[in-house]
Order: structure tokens, then sequence, then C-alpha cells
């Protein structure tokens, strides 16, 4: 058959500080010369950001949380393959 099973894999990102007040960085290296969405999901599941990046991208993304109120965020990484990665932030 031709179907076709898409997974949900964990690509591996980290993120740092975590918790942070301001800007918090996307280790995206494992990701280097695809395409990225960059994604941030509020507490109260709303998108709030979604970034896309070329294949020339750095292994580095920089987002500033310092004018969302504290909580507990979502940050997905959606690849061009289609991989997707939720990591946990927290705003303090």
């Amino acid at each position: 058959s031709n179907v076709v099973d898409v997974e949900t894999l964990d690509i591996p990102i980290s993120l740092y500080p975590n918790p942070t007040a301001d800007n918090v960085y996307v280790d995206v290296s494992t990701l280097l010369g695809q395409e990225l969405t960059l994604s941030l999901i509020s507490p109260n599941s709303v998108l709030l950001v979604s970034d896309f990046y070329k294949k020339n991208h750095t292994n580095i993304l920089e987002l500033n949380l310092s004018s969302y109120p504290p909580g507990v965020y979502l940050i997905s990484i959606t690849s061009e393959n289609g991989n997707v990665s939720v990591k946990k932030v927290v705003r303090t």
C-alpha cells in the first residue's frame, strides 16, 4: 500500500536559559541546512509567533519573551520534512 505513517520525531533541540525573563535561545544545530518554522504558543494555546527560517539559518535562534506575561510557553520547531519538536519554556 502507499500509506505513509507520519511520526512526530523528537528532534534533539535545546533551549536556554530556561526559565527566562527575556531572551531564550533555541539550539537547532541538528537541523542546519533545513528550512524551519519556529512557533511560540502561549499558556492558553494561542499562537503568538510563527517565524520561518530559510536553509541558511544560524544554529542558534533567538526569541524574546519579555513582552509576554509569566507562564509556561511552548516552542515548536517544524523542519522542512515535517518533523516537529516541542519544548516547554518558563517565562518568569
